[in-house]
């Protein structure tokens, strides 16, 4: 993933930046990274992609089971899990999420209940 500096984004980053609104202080920001996979993303993704595979080999299909993202067995569902590292690596350079799990997400079927959530 790679950081793409967009100037419409800045701006709103700006305005999202210290924003107070009543009580409350907004503090957030928007950016935008590619999702193509080149240099320390491409090298993680094979060694993730690997990983994955020798977990399949070995371990028996009822341990494999669905999570949130889907069945690690489906190659849709480790490179939406290895794309969401990758996304997660490159917004806090200071962490390292390369051993989250797919059940380690949930999916969120009504967004007005996640604003909910953001907005206590």
């Amino acid at each position: 993933m790679k950081f793409l500096s967009i100037d419409q984004l800045e701006i709103v980053t700006s305005f999202l930046s210290g924003r107070e609104v009543g009580d409350r202080i907004i503090d957030g920001r928007l950016e935008a990274f590619s999702c193509k996979r080149a240099g320390e993303d491409k090298k993680l993704s094979k060694v993730l992609e690997q990983q994955y595979a020798e977990e399949l080999a070995s371990s028996p299909s009822s341990a494999l089971g669905s999570s949130p993202l889907g069945p690690l067995s489906d190659s849709g569902t480790r490179r939406l899990l290895i794309d969401l590292i990758s996304t997660m690596n490159a917004s806090f350079p200071d962490h390292d999420f390369s051993a989250l799990r797919p059940d380690q997400f949930c999916r969120e079927l009504h967004l007005a209940q996640v604003m909910g959530s953001v907005n206590k």
